[in-house]
Parts: structure tokens; C-alpha cells; sequence
């Protein structure tokens, strides 16, 4: 199960695994063994949506084509079992049903120097394991929310994706 939710600022991705027997009392809903949660910038999220702008219209046309579609979940409560993690860059792929994402941290003082020196380090944080159906649902919550992020990082986001198509 995943999640997206925009709030203070700040992108949060969230990964559960549901319990597979669910207690009595819970009434079938979703009971959660753990949660990931995974916090980056809105600019990180932009450029994550950039780099899958030929990507997502792929994947959506693949899973109509299929008839699979996931849906987000909204999380009401955290499992004991809970870890925070940030990440600003996101690599993701998909082979049929299933889908990787791969989130990594470049520090900002390395993102500050890319124009200097063009040197690029990050550090691998997470892979997430999911199917393809639940990517594109966090990819189209990701455009949705894109339009309440800071003006002046969406300014720069749509100069960049303009210059790219130069």
C-alpha cells in the first residue's frame, strides 16, 4: 500500500505492508505491520516528475491497455514499526506488472555544485519493490499536487522543462 501526502513543505512518499491475518476488532480494515516514509523537497519532486514526463503517459497507456489499476491509501494510524527516510532524486522502471523505485541523497551543498564542476555524488537510500499499478498512482498524486508547491520552485521546474525541449 502507499500513500502521498504534501504538508509543510515537504513531499512524503509512505510504503506499508498490511498484516496478513487482521484481528477481529478491525473490522477488515487494513492493518499495518510497517510503514516507510520516505520526505523530499518539492524540488525534488518536481524534478523527479520531469524525468518521468515520457515515462508516466507509458506506463498509463500499458496499464489501460491491461485493465490494472491501484489506488492509494490513506493512513490513519503509524505501526510500531515505522522509519523516516528523505530522499531528492528517484529512478523508477517497470517490467509488466511489477516496478522499482530507487531513491537516493545528494546533499545540497553537492546539488549546489553541479553548475562549478558538473561532479554528481549520491547516496543510495531505499529501493521500493511495488506493482506497476500503484507507481502510476503515486505518479499521477505527485501531478496532482504539483500545483500547490512554492511558485518559484514550479517558475524554475517549467524554464528547465522548456529549455529541455530546445
Amino acid at each position: 500500500m502507499a500513500s502521498v501526502v504534501y504538508r509543510d513543505d515537504s513531499v512524503h512518499l509512505m510504503f506499508a505492508q498490511r498484516k496478513h491475518s487482521v484481528p477481529a476488532d478491525a473490522g477488515g480494515a487494513a492493518v499495518l505491520r510497517s510503514l516507510l516514509i520516505v520526505s523530499m523537497s518539492t524540488q525534488g519532486a518536481l524534478m523527479f516528475l520531469r524525468s518521468c514526463k515520457d515515462f508516466t503517459p507509458e506506463l498509463r497507456k500499458y496499464a489501460r491497455e491491461r485493465s490494472f489499476t491501484k489506488e492509494l491509501t490513506e493512513f490513519s494510524e503509524e505501526p510500531g514499526q515505522t522509519v523516516a527516510l528523505a530522499a531528492n532524486m528517484i529512478l523508477v522502471a517497470y517490467s509488466g506488472r511489477e516496478a522499482c523505485m530507487d531513491m537516493y541523497m545528494a546533499s545540497p551543498f553537492v546539488l549546489s555544485q553541479l553548475s562549478k564542476n558538473g561532479k554528481f555524488a549520491v547516496r543510495q537510500v531505499v529501493r521500493i519493490i511495488l506493482s506497476s499499478g500503484l507507481l502510476l498512482a503515486i505518479l499521477e498524486k505527485l501531478a496532482y499536487l504539483k500545483d500547490r508547491f512554492p511558485e518559484d520552485e514550479i517558475e524554475v521546474f517549467e524554464k528547465a522543462s522548456e529549455a529541455a525541449k530546445k
